[in-house]
């Protein structure tokens, strides 16, 4: 089971990375002539399956509550996706992640 330590983490990788992406995105919309509505801001999170609904629902209002906040995107505009892989499809250092120790 996937303990809550690490939807924190993972929320706190991601405010970071969101952080440094607000401060550059702000420089590239002020050249432009578009709006930030023309740039709905969007989140793919790429995971092996195994989340439960609730971890899955906490991650995506933390993402989203980031990316309002950091972005100045209304609420309605952020679009957050997880994509799942099968752990006998995804792997980490060449070993299968259904074949890796459980930690």
């Amino acid at each position: 089971m996937v303990k809550w330590k690490w939807v924190k983490a993972i929320s706190q990788i991601i405010l970071g990375m969101l952080r440094v992406l607000a401060r550059d995105v702000g420089t590239v919309h002020a050249t432009r002539d578009t709006t930030l509505e023309d740039n709905m801001p969007e989140v793919y999170v790429h995971a092996v399956k195994g989340r439960t609904l609730e971890q899955k629902r906490a991650l995506i209002k933390d993402i989203t509550d980031a990316v309002v906040r950091n972005f100045a995107a209304p609420i309605d505009a952020v679009t957050v996706e997880i994509v799942e892989a099968d752990p006998t499809s995804k792997a980490k250092g060449g070993v299968l992640f259904s074949e890796r120790a459980p930690r």
